[in-house]
C-alpha cells in the first residue's frame, strides 16, 4: 500500500537486485496508489517536487504492479481505502475493522499523536487550507467510530486508543 508518493512512505517498494538494478522489493504483489497521487507525482508542484524518488516508483509502474484506484473502495474484507488531499492529493488512508474494533492508519493527514488538534497542521502539507478541511472530515469520522489510530511519524506514541473522548 503506498499512501502517497513522498520518499518517507514509498521508499521500501523498491531494491536493487543482484545486477544492482532497482526493481520491485515484492515482485508478485501488487502496489495501491490513488490516482490522484499518481498524477500529482507526474506533474508535480514546485513545493512538492523534490519528495518525489523516481526510483521509489518508476520501476513498479515498469512491472505492471501499480494498481491505481479513484475513489474509496474495499481493499479486501474488512479493510476500506479512503482518499485526502490537502498534505498531498489522494493520500490514501486504511480503515481496519475486526471483531467490532476499528483502526486507522491516518499516514500524514494525522502524521503524530501532537498533530491531534484541529489546527495543528504538517509544514509539509501542500494547501493548508484543505488539509484542515480534510482532516476535519477525517477526524468527525474517526471520532464516531471510536477507532484506534496508528501514527507513522510519532516517534513516542505509535498508536493511540480512546483519543476521542
Amino acid at each position: 500500500m503506498l499512501t502517497h508518493l513522498h520518499f518517507d512512505h514509498c521508499g521500501g517498494g523498491t531494491v536493487f537486485n543482484e545486477k544492482q538494478e532497482i526493481v520491485p522489493a515484492f515482485p508478485r504483489a501488487t502496489y495501491w496508489l490513488s490516482r490522484a497521487q499518481w498524477d500529482n507525482y507526474r506533474k508535480p508542484i514546485l513545493y512538492e517536487a523534490a519528495s518525489f524518488f523516481q526510483e521509489n516508483i518508476e520501476p513498479v509502474f515498469e512491472a505492471g504492479q501499480l494498481r491505481l484506484i479513484e475513489s474509496e473502495q474495499p481493499l479486501c474484507e474488512n479493510v476500506t481505502l479512503k482518499l485526502y488531499d490537502g498534505h498531498t492529493p489522494g493520500q490514501i488512508v486504511l480503515f481496519f475493522e475486526n471483531e467490532g474494533e476499528k483502526i486507522v492508519f491516518p499516514a500524514d493527514v494525522v502524521p503524530t499523536s501532537a498533530h491531534l488538534p484541529l489546527g495543528w497542521l504538517s509544514a509539509y502539507d501542500n494547501n493548508a487550507a484543505l488539509a484542515m478541511e480534510e482532516k476535519k472530515r477525517f477526524l468527525d469520522e474517526a471520532k464516531a467510530q471510536n477507532t484506534t489510530l496508528i501514527f507513522f511519524h510519532d516517534a513516542y506514541t505509535k498508536m493511540m486508543k480512546n483519543c476521542f473522548r
